[in-house]
Formats: structure tokens, C-alpha cells, sequence
């Protein structure tokens, strides 16, 4: 698809605001764009998944790919360190992460999301595979199902003993997953629940200000050993 045909289904999605939007402008923008851009907004409009990875230098280049995507209708695009989510009508559709081995640019469906409704229609954290391995070295006080957070060490210690032991393979795993995790936590203002925590958290932001805690010890311990 041409930059000048991709440009015009973009502003087609945005008749009910279309002064506001400038198609030759829309288009001189993606014809900036390195092409793997194209691809990752035609499956936005389209909602489909698909994983593109992206060279450095076309990492560079998400900021614009922010500015066209918010042009969805319902967009939103939130960033947190080096992750930036975008959701549109609700749906986590995409999430660029620059991680130490490369940056990658998911578009992703709702079954890809960490913070979903429940049967009872609250919102649930899940701890998907590769952070499980940190969280359970964390959980040294007591168990979750017994104390909550409570039960919860993230401190030096057992994220640096959980390191060594698990390899730096591991740690990247987890560190990308923490990544994407609190990109998305930042665009949640409702309360969050995790039966993995057996806890609850008032909004999206305080939920991941405990998670940061553990990203940013998860961090010391690597750069210890390195």
C-alpha cells in the first residue's frame, strides 16, 4: 500500500473530526516513515496481530508512528520508560519496546493483554510466564494467598540472588515484560486486582509504581553483574 493510499484510509477513519486533519500532511508523514511503519499501521486499522522487528534506526522513528496512530478513532498513546502502548477503542493494539535485545513493535489483540475485565467486569493484572520466575523469587515472607503484598520481598537480595541463578537470558525476559506491562498500567485509571499478588491497587499508576520498584532492582542487579 502507497504512502498516499495508506494516508487516505487513516483520515477516512477520522470523518467526524476531518478539519482538523490535513491528508496531505498525513501523507508527507508516512512518506517519512520507514516502511515497516506502513505495515504496523495497516494492521492497526485493521486489528489484526503481527510482530515487526525494527533496527535502531527505525526505532527512532515511533514518535511520528504516536502522531499518526492517535489519528484512530478512540486512540490512545501512553509511554512509560522505554515501552510506548498504543490502544485504540479500548484494545491494546500495539507496544514498542527498546530492549537490550532490539527494539520490536507488536501489534497485539486483546487476548495479548496483561490488564483485562474479569467475569465481574474489574480489571486483573496477569503475570504472564516470563515475569513469573521474578515474582516468585520476590515471595519470600509468606505466600500471596495468605499475607498479599505482604508477602512480597523486592529488594536487592532475592532479585540479585534470582538473577544469578536464572541467568541474564531470564532477567532480559522479565525486564522486557515489565516494560510492556507498565506501559499499559499507565493508561489505566480504574482500580487493578491480581490474584497473583492476592492484591488490589486503586488505579493503573499506583499498580505500577510497585511494579518499577521491582524493574528498577531487577536493573542494579544486572548492572552488579555485568
Amino acid at each position: 500500500m502507497t504512502a498516499r493510499s495508506l494516508g487516505q484510509r487513516l483520515v477516512a477513519t477520522t470523518a467526524s473530526r476531518a478539519a482538523e486533519v490535513d491528508e496531505s500532511s498525513v501523507t508527507s508523514t508516512l512518506s517519512e516513515l520507514p516502511s515497516v511503519y506502513h505495515e504496523a499501521l495497516q494492521a492497526m486499522l485493521e486489528q489484526r496481530p503481527v510482530r515487526l522487528d525494527l533496527s535502531s534506526d527505525d526505532a527512532a522513528w515511533s514518535w511520528r508512528l504516536a502522531s499518526l496512530a492517535e489519528l484512530l478513532p478512540g486512540a490512545h498513546v501512553a509511554w512509560h520508560g522505554p515501552a510506548m502502548l498504543f490502544t485504540v477503542g479500548g484494545h491494546a493494539l500495539g507496544v514498542v519496546v527498546d530492549a537490550e535485545d532490539g527494539p520490536c513493535l507488536r501489534i497485539a489483540l486483546d487476548a495479548e493483554r496483561r490488564v483485562t475485565e474479569d467475569a465481574d467486569g474489574a480489571l486483573a493484572l496477569r503475570v504472564r510466564p516470563a515475569l513469573e520466575p521474578l515474582v516468585a523469587a520476590c515471595e519470600v515472607l509468606c505466600v500471596a494467598g495468605c499475607c498479599g503484598l505482604s508477602a512480597f520481598e523486592v529488594a536487592p537480595a532475592p532479585i540479585a540472588r534470582w538473577v544469578t541463578a536464572a541467568g541474564d537470558d531470564a532477567a532480559r525476559r522479565a525486564r522486557r515484560e515489565l516494560d510492556v506491562l507498565l506501559a499499559e498500567l499507565a493508561t489505566v485509571t480504574r482500580p487493578v486486582g491480581s490474584a497473583r499478588f492476592n492484591a488490589a491497587w486503586r488505579s493503573g499508576r499506583e499498580c505500577a509504581a510497585y511494579l518499577e520498584g521491582m524493574r528498577r532492582r531487577l536493573d542494579d542487579a544486572r548492572a552488579r553483574r555485568s
